[in-house]
């Protein structure tokens, strides 16, 4: 039985294969039309649990990116906040030094948000990648 194992093709689907064609004739009398059929089947199934797996990294990967992002807005409204309410006690506007640091600042959380959602989709598609290897 082992041997048989071994000789089907099947056995060595892990869900990095190209496109298939399956052609197989009828009256085969070496090879039975039902061995075509299993091998679409493991393929479709193999290529759905690898869809699965790309959807659940993907929406994980989108909440964490949504969560740096969140996380990155509280804090430069904290700090806007922050100022606004040092401008209320002192009666004053903010000074052209405080805008500029604001401005700046507001620019880094900009290019923050960016470089993590970047890393950690990346982070996302390796992990896939690595699962899709050991499949």
């Amino acid at each position: 039985k082992g041997r048989w194992i071994l000789a089907s093709p099947d056995t060595y689907i892990d869900g990095t294969e190209p496109p298939f064609l399956i052609l197989h004739g009828s009256v085969d009398p070496t090879v039975s039309p039902d061995q075509s059929r299993i091998l679409r089947n493991a393929l479709e199934k193999k290529q759905d649990k690898l869809e699965a797996q790309r959807e659940k990294i993907l929406r994980e990967a989108n909440e964490e990116a949504q969560r740096v992002l969140d996380d990155a807005n509280e804090e430069a409204n904290r700090l806007l906040i922050s100022a606004e309410e040092q401008r209320c006690m002192t009666k004053s506007p903010l000074s052209e030094s405080q805008l500029k640091a604001i401005e700046a600042f507001n620019a880094q959380l900009d290019a923050l948000n960016v470089s993590q959602a970047t890393q950690i989709f990346r982070l996302k598609q390796a992990i896939l990648k690595i699962a899709a290897d050991e499949a």
